[in-house]
């Protein structure tokens, strides 16, 4: 599961895409909406699992419609994705802010 992903996604209000890394239990990555992500994963039962904290800055928007003034966003995320993740046309992921899709393209794999 250690590789590179190219993820583009969509929401209520907008698209967007990023880049994902997922590497010994660590995911890490940045989004063109200025978004980052930072979590842990585990392989189960065909399923990538996790959790993640997705943080917005302020003066920014989220493809779910949600905007930050002058303090950034946190938000907690939970995922159980099916594996292989570029095998599935899109995936969607349940946030507290909306749903999204999620649609992966695996750029590169990484050696642990």
């Amino acid at each position: 599961m250690n590789a590179i992903y190219a993820t583009y996604f969509s929401g209520a209000t907008g698209n967007s895409f990023a880049i994902l890394v997922f590497l010994n239990g660590v995911v890490s990555g940045a989004d063109a909406g200025l978004g980052r992500y930072d979590g842990s994963y585990a392989i189960k039962e065909g399923k990538i699992v996790g959790s993640l904290v997705f943080t917005l800055p302020p003066h920014a928007s989220s493809i779910t419609g949600i905007s930050t003034e002058n303090t950034p966003l946190h938000l907690d995320l939970t995922i159980s994705l099916a594996l292989p993740l570029e095998a599935e046309p899109f995936h969607q992921i349940e946030t507290p802010l909306g749903p999204i899709n999620a649609r992966f393209e695996k750029l590169r794999d990484l050696d642990a």
